[in-house]
């Protein structure tokens, strides 16, 4: 686009020092030319950010299947791949769910837009992994699989702090957090 903005500059400015005003032969009708539609480019993530943004996804794995099955299933493999405050808030919220007999139905999805570096002291890197947090095939489910509770926003912002630690280089979910809007 740049090139064509160029070239039409160079050719008005050409045409005004040669004394094309009007008069002479009429130009041929030129081509009319169907531009390509302009297609957004996906992000892409240097290594830090897709290890950031691949921990976020482990997370999300993790929480569903262990949200699924609530009754059964090991919930302290959540630790695997997230630390408190993130654990202790998770827990607390399924403690509830099962003493009222609910489990999660569906799976979420998460799609990131943006991902930037946060703090860093002795534990390690921080990132901040925000994007649109998508509910609309998930419901929470009595045994009967009735839905329940309260649904809210199918799909909103969310924010996940992730932690790549300095003493083994992993990437764990430090904080999972709703954001005010809808995306």
């Amino acid at each position: 686009m740049q090139r064509l903005i160029a070239a039409v500059v160079v050719a008005v400015a050409g045409c005004s020092l040669a004394g094309c005003v009007g008069g002479g032969p009429t130009p041929s009708p030129l081509t009319e030319v169907t531009p390509s539609p302009l297609v957004s480019p996906s992000p892409t993530w240097n290594d830090k950010q897709q290890g950031a943004l691949d921990a976020v996804q482990r997370y999300l794995d993790v929480w569903t299947d262990i949200s699924q099955h609530l009754g059964d299933a090991d919930w302290n493999r959540l630790y695997e791949v997230a630390k408190d405050p993130a654990v202790n808030d998770v827990f607390r919220l399924w403690a509830q769910w099962k003493s009222r007999g609910w489990h999660v139905e569906g799976t979420p999805a998460f799609v990131p837009d943006w991902i930037n570096p946060s703090m860093m002291d002795n534990l390690g890197n921080r990132y901040h992994v925000h994007g649109c947090y998508d509910i609309t095939q998930t419901f929470l489910v009595d045994d009967n699989g009735n839905k329940v509770g309260e649904r809210g926003d199918e799909r909103h912002l969310a924010i996940y702090t992730v932690l790549h630690q300095a003493s083994d280089g992993t990437f764990v979910v430090l904080e999972d957090a709703r954001e005010e809007g809808t995306c």
